[in-house]
């Protein structure tokens, strides 16, 4: 019982931290995909 409540904790932390982790590229990648193609355009 004590191990199934330790993995199920270790996966619960995983889990939310790849979602943290997740939003953060896609935030980035927002960020950086439209700036790229502003910039061209402009020079």
């Amino acid at each position: 019982m004590t191990q199934m409540f330790v993995y199920g904790i270790a996966a619960i932390v995983v889990s939310v931290g790849a979602a943290l982790f997740a939003r953060q590229r896609r935030a980035a990648y927002a960020v950086v995909r439209p700036a790229r193609p502003r910039r061209s355009r402009v020079r």
